[in-house]
């Protein structure tokens, strides 16, 4: 019999460079054991070396800027993805290089180029706009930090016009991109094979003006994340936003991040309709530092009444959240739909009584994985025992990881917290955080 072992491989194909596994696509350690116990063998060894080879050209990955000699040899072998991330180029590099990307031929499908700390974004806006990249159906690029302006946003836009393009990633963090950048960036909608989108604002000046446009979505986009982070974004605009998400018939996945921006219930309120989006599946929110208090909190619960959310993640650390409003999120565990959960609301003054409230509730029917973030939110040993409630829950129907550092917890506390842990079903965690892939099965 015959089988077949695939490696992702993490390489710089510079002279003198080594090639080095670096991921191996999940692969248990029982099989990575016995795959090894054929390594002394030297035939098997030397057509390992070969594929290994092949693979290092047939899918590149490069830290520094590769020479010049390299790009002839990569279209020889037909290279199907490519990463390029280059920090320090200069404007003659970086044009040479998007220059050779274009002609690696036909088979390259996969491009990603980061420049981020670059000087000069507005002319690698322009490079990138103006090669030809009509073969690629994934395209991200990194210019975070390169003093991109409206303009720059503007030749971006351009991408949108590649017949092939299903998926794009712009990461264009800490620049100067405002409401005319941002409506420029809003004429992807144009693209109309585009599948994927993923737009990184954060820490620029998008506005509110800006998030209207933007709520402009490709007609068949399924997955969206957008990061709007610090951007003077307003209630209104949250509204539009969520209006037209809500209305789009062919969105399945939306990660939306409006931490920092001054926002207050009415955003919540406005968040919450998001229940009523006939394709929605998995949904990933964060309204940290803002200032929804309780009522907030309470209009984010009615996301429970989904019909078709599986996965939720609200993230929504210091956002002014006490007892009353932690009361009202414990009844997101109820939901019928909901088979993953990620609640945190690290920072907030929740103290005992909150996260009493948060274990007097019944687990729905779909609930596998449930995750809490009580960082540094006023709990005491005095509401462990009270806890007992939610642990026969978890030991029953679905697992729960949870977080309690940065509370006024003793010696006694935590022997308790680990007693319950090594019984089974909860996991607490001095390292939880809230990661972006948390909901992923």
């Amino acid at each position: 019999s015959f089988f077949r072992v695939f490696f992702v491989f993490s390489a710089n194909p510079m002279p003198g460079s080594s090639t080095r596994p670096s991921h191996c696509l999940g692969l248990p350690p029982e099989l990575l054991r016995l795959i090894h116990s054929f390594s002394p063998s030297v035939s098997l060894s030397m057509v390992c070396r070969q594929w290994c080879y092949a693979l290092h050209l047939k899918h590149i990955r490069c830290y520094r800027l590769p020479p010049a000699a390299q790009f002839p040899r990569f279209k020889r072998f037909k290279v199907e993805s490519a990463t390029f991330n280059c920090s320090s180029v200069t404007r003659a590099q970086m044009q040479t290089l998007c220059a050779e990307c274009a002609q690696l031929g036909p088979h390259l499908q996969k491009l990603d180029l980061g420049f981020a700390g670059c000087e000069f974004g507005n002319e690698i806006a322009e490079t990138v706009g103006r090669t030809s990249w009509i073969q690629l159906t994934s395209l991200s690029i990194n210019l975070s930090s390169t003093n991109l302006s409206e303009m720059g946003a503007q030749l971006l836009a351009t991408l949108g016009q590649l017949p092939q393009l299903r998926s794009l990633s712009l990461k264009l963090s800490s620049n100067h991109i405002g409401p005319q950048g941002a409506a420029s960036l809003a004429s992807l909608q144009e693209c109309s094979a585009l599948r994927s989108l993923s737009l990184d604002l954060a820490a620029n000046t998008v506005g509110s003006e800006g998030v209207r446009a933007l709520a402009h979505l490709p007609p068949g986009i399924t997955s969206l994340s957008l990061n709007l982070l610090y951007n003077m974004v307003g209630n209104d605009a949250v509204e539009v936003l969520c209006a037209a998400l809500a209305r789009h018939s062919h969105l399945t996945s939306l990660v939306l991040n409006l931490a920092n921006n001054g926002l207050t219930a009415p955003s919540a309120l406005s968040l919450s309709q998001l229940r009523f989006a006939p394709a929605l599946l998995s949904l990933s929110i964060d309204l940290s530092l803002n200032m929804l208090r309780d009522e907030g909190a309470s209009a984010l619960s009615a996301l429970k009444q989904s019909s078709l959310l599986t996965e939720l993640s609200l993230a929504l650390g210091s956002a002014e959240i006490h007892c009353s409003g932690a009361k009202s999120l414990a009844e997101l565990f109820e939901s019928p739909t909901l088979t993953s959960l990620c609640v945190s609301l690290d920072g907030n003054r929740v103290g005992n009584e909150g996260v009493v409230s948060l274990s007097q509730f019944r687990p729905g029917p779909a609930l596998r994985r449930a995750s809490l973030g009580l960082y540094n939110t006023g709990v005491t040993d005095a509401a462990l025992e009270r806890l007992a409630p939610l642990l026969a829950h978890t030991q029953q129907s679905f697992n729960l990881a949870m977080d309690l550092e940065g509370n006024k917890l003793t010696g006694v506390g935590w022997t308790l917290l680990r007693m319950w842990e090594r019984s089974g079903g909860v996991k607490f965690s001095s390292s939880w955080q809230l990661p972006t892939g948390c909901l992923s099965p």
